[in-house]
């Protein structure tokens, strides 16, 4: 005996198939939006070197449901540390505001408090548009890999409440593109540190070494010194070698 399907369960169907554009739309739209919050970090990312602070300046942190605002009250370059329920969080503005996705579980209440905000150097427009011609024509024909972008690891938090100083070393390769791969702790004088040392230098870039006028692969090393000189204010700074 043949039974007739309920209209219940054909009203749930037709729901069903009205709702699939939306979601689909839905999903590119999320997309969408992370590959812009992706590009809004690049951007920031290449326009700034927070390897030369050269002022402070303050900022405001507001977690909202699953975004992050971020805004400074310098138009410039600028990189704010914030902690969010104890966690440390490190973020850079180009143009004194940006959004980001909450990647973590929603909170409830949390407890958000700004660091420090730095107002970094600013590399010039044309030099972050072109970084691959100047890798290759801007050159001499037999040179050495050149930093162009450096950002700073945030001081750990556990590190800094306990006013625990330290040095860390990193041996890394620069790829023909410029980019750090392949990073090797030599040293270390806490462990607290090393995590954030090795984040912060896969985000470093370089103009290639070159080689009778070719790029090619070389290896760098970079030291980090977490230092809270005024007992109260932490300072990460670095060199090579």
């Amino acid at each position: 005996m043949n039974l007739k399907k309920p209209a219940f369960d054909k009203w749930v169907d037709t729901l069903v198939e009205l709702r699939k554009p939306l979601l689909l739309i839905a999903l590119l739209w999320g997309s969408s939006l992370a590959l812009m919050l992706l590009s809004t970090v690049a951007k920031a990312e290449a326009r700034c070197n927070c390897a030369e602070v050269i002022d402070s300046c303050s900022a405001s942190v507001n977690l909202d449901a699953m975004k992050v605002a971020i805004a400074s009250n310098s138009k410039a370059c600028a990189r704010v540390d914030y902690l969010v329920d104890g966690q440390p969080f490190t973020a850079l503005l180009a143009g004194g505001s940006t959004e980001l996705n909450w990647a973590g579980p929603p909170l409830q209440n949390p407890k958000v408090i700004v660091e420090n905000c730095r107002v970094c150097a600013s590399v010039e427009p044309a030099v972050a548009a072109n970084l691959p011609a100047m890798a290759a024509s801007e050159v001499s024909p037999n040179s050495s890999a050149e930093s162009i972008i450096k950002v700073m690891p945030s001081y750990p938090r556990e590190a800094w409440t306990n006013r625990i100083e330290g040095t860390v070393i990193m041996e890394f390769d620069i790829n023909k593109a410029g980019q750090v791969e392949n990073i090797r702790l030599v040293q270390s004088s806490n462990a607290l540190f090393n995590f954030n040392s090795r984040e912060a230098l896969a985000r470093f870039r370089f103009v290639p070494a070159q080689k009778d006028g070719k790029p090619v692969a070389v290896t760098g090393r970079e030291q980090f010194r977490f230092q809270i000189p005024d007992g109260i204010n932490p300072v990460v700074t670095s060199s090579e070698g």
